[in-house]
């Protein structure tokens, strides 16, 4: 899951900041990527850009 992210002004005419953060699952047992959990993504879900979806699995 990449999050993308702006710092802008109070009139948002000046981009301060723009970045991306990419959060990769973990399993536990042998620390190998693992699909992101169902609650996880539920939690997410405001926070997702226009147009972006959880992929299908």
């Amino acid at each position: 899951m990449t999050y993308r992210f702006q710092v802008l002004s109070a009139d948002r005419a000046v981009c301060h900041a723009d970045g991306r953060r990419v959060v990769v699952f973990l399993d536990a047992r042998d620390l190998r990527p693992t699909p992101i959990p169902a609650d996880v993504w539920e939690k997410a879900a405001p926070l997702l850009g226009p147009g972006v979806e959880r992929p299908a699995a």
